[in-house]
């Protein structure tokens, strides 16, 4: 696998380009997601709601907003991964460890959100 500083810019267009081309998610099935000549596999768990209400974010902040931006302590974990709380604590260690891991949501927002919430379980580290 190449790296960002021996091809640049092309290689996180063609990462992007191939995520592009992903098919949706399909609970209890199993997918094999190729990323730069990689196979990630992937299967979404049947029995775990992936529900998610962006207006639950952050009383008062518009999610969309620029403010909410960088500001990692103003996102709840709690809200954001409300149906997903017993996996807190393993999410805690991959994140923790720099484990790769997967956020799908149903807009980047959302995902942007996911993101910066399972920062936040390691900052200020």
């Amino acid at each position: 696998m190449h790296s960002f500083f021996e091809l640049g810019p092309e290689l996180l267009e063609a990462c992007v380009n191939t995520i592009l081309r992903w098919p949706a998610p399909v609970r209890e099935r199993r997918l094999e997601l190729p990323l730069l000549g990689a196979t990630l596999p992937f299967e979404l768990p049947a029995g775990v709601l992936y529900n998610y209400n962006p207006a639950v974010l952050s009383p008062g902040v518009d999610p969309g907003s620029e403010e909410l931006a960088g500001c990692l302590q103003r996102v709840s974990i709690y809200n954001t991964f409300q149906d997903l709380h017993a996996l807190l604590w393993p999410l805690w260690e991959l994140v923790l460890l720099g484990e790769p891991i997967l956020i799908l949501a149903s807009s980047p927002s959302i995902c942007a959100q996911g993101v910066l919430a399972a920062v936040s379980l390691i900052w200020p580290v």
